[in-house]
């Protein structure tokens, strides 16, 4: 869930924080994702075996209840819960900014670009909310593998895009 690292340049592009000190937000970030999934890790990999694990529907809570703590496998699913959420959001930031960009270099309708008085790009969050909504309702089992998918592939798309507008360039001047 390496999602909310690309949540960082956003927020600090919409918030007051001093740009200078974007790094101590991606350093944070990767402190507390490699300490929660290293920790998960050496516990879970000392405890049970390869085939217990596949067997498993969520293996960390499990494992937490086998040690008897179950007050940790009710923490550990609040933050898969929360992780969710996040994983969510960054997705559907980055679609919209995706969105946005591309109205604002004219690649898309120039309407997906106009901001409402909070200065979201409120025809592009809409436009993704109807994609969600259409996936979550038409593949009720696989809603977040389809969103993943096209969020990779609309990314692809764009990093395409943008290595061979470098090129260009670079072959132009």
């Amino acid at each position: 869930k390496f999602i909310g690292f690309d949540l960082i340049p956003q927020l600090v592009e919409e918030s007051k924080f001093p740009r200078k000190k974007i790094i101590w937000g991606f350093i944070g970030s990767m402190l507390c994702t490699f300490l929660i999934y290293g920790l998960a890790v050496v516990a879970v990999g000392g405890i049970v075996s390869n085939e217990w694990i596949a067997q498993t529907d969520i293996v960390d809570p499990r494992v937490a209840d086998i040690l008897g703590m179950h007050w940790l496998a009710l923490v550990i699913i609040i933050m898969g819960a929360v992780t969710c959420i996040t994983t969510l959001s960054g997705f559907w930031l980055a679609a919209s900014r995706t969105i946005f960009g591309a109205a604002q270099q004219g690649q898309v309708t120039r309407r997906l670009a106009v901001l409402n008085k909070h200065g979201q790009p409120w025809l592009a969050n809409t436009v993704v909310y109807i994609c969600s909504l259409y996936f979550c309702l038409m593949a009720p089992d696989a809603w977040i593998n389809y969103i993943f998918t096209i969020t990779v592939g609309a990314a692809g798309v764009v990093y395409l895009c943008v290595s061979l507008s470098f090129l260009k360039l670079r072959k132009t001047h």
